[in-house]
């Protein structure tokens, strides 16, 4: 029994100041090395964020680039919506429903209907709109000068 005691029971077993900053300075190169090692993998596994976003930015400008050059041809595969519903052109006209309403049931505003849903044409929306414009002093004097020119036999 001697030997027991001298041998596992003479000592503390480690748990002294030194022996625990010991532990806890072994512990934290390990737990670095833990780390760097696991940065290098994910940097071997992982791509770059960088490569990543910068193959994304010229994917976009190269549709940029098409839609550009495809702008006024009929050739083009891009979808410009011409044809509005009665909420779009609401936010179009900045308009509301009711109001909108009562301007088709009144035949004021160009429309079509199908079935049961109001559609309206971007392009004849903006004909309708700029039709009553309202002329400046200058556009008056001008058409008056010119019409004077034309039937100037008459005076």
């Amino acid at each position: 029994m001697s030997f027991f005691k001298k041998k596992f029971y003479s000592k503390p077993l480690g748990l002294d100041l030194y022996s625990i900053a010991r532990w806890l300075k072994e512990a934290t190169y390990i737990c670095y090395l833990f780390l760097f090692f696991c940065l290098i993998i994910n940097l071997i596994i992982m791509e770059n964020p960088f490569e990543i976003i910068n193959g994304r930015l010229e994917r976009i400008e190269n549709l940029l680039e098409n839609i550009y050059s495809n702008i006024g041809t009929k050739e083009s595969n891009i979808i410009i919506s011409k044809i509005m519903d009665i909420e779009q052109l609401s936010n179009y006209l900045g308009l509301s429903k009711s109001h909108i309403y009562k301007l088709t049931s009144s035949h004021t505003i160009p429309h079509s209907k199908r079935g049961k849903r109001l559609y309206f044409d971007k392009e004849v929306i903006n004909t309708w709109v700029l039709e009553n414009k309202i002329w400046t002093q200058d556009d008056i004097e001008k058409q008056a000068t010119d019409y004077l020119i034309k039937n100037r036999k008459h005076f």
